[in-house]
């Protein structure tokens, strides 16, 4: 099955999963790695991923992007204030 990955113009192959799949002790660290920023990088590189590292990795890119869509609302509130008295 070939999913294409948004970050990439070439398809990303995902590993078939089957009924009695257990994730690897490699998934499980890859998967947890995604969560930091460098990890979404480093899996973005690759081009072998299971569907188990596909569903983490568009998790982790979502709470980043809401993360950084808060930041900056948060930011422009912060400075609201400052301006007022300018």
């Amino acid at each position: 099955m070939k999913i294409k990955n948004p970050f990439q113009s070439t398809a990303t192959n995902v590993k078939a999963m089957d009924n009695n799949y257990m994730p690897s002790s490699l998934e499980k660290k890859r998967a947890i790695m995604m969560y930091l920023f460098f990890g979404i990088m480093v899996s973005i590189a690759k081009k072998d991923i299971s569907i188990f590292e596909h569903y983490h990795l568009k998790q982790a890119s979502g709470r980043w992007i809401v993360f950084f869509l808060v930041l900056v609302f948060d930011m422009v509130l912060l400075f609201l204030p400052i301006i007022k008295y300018l």
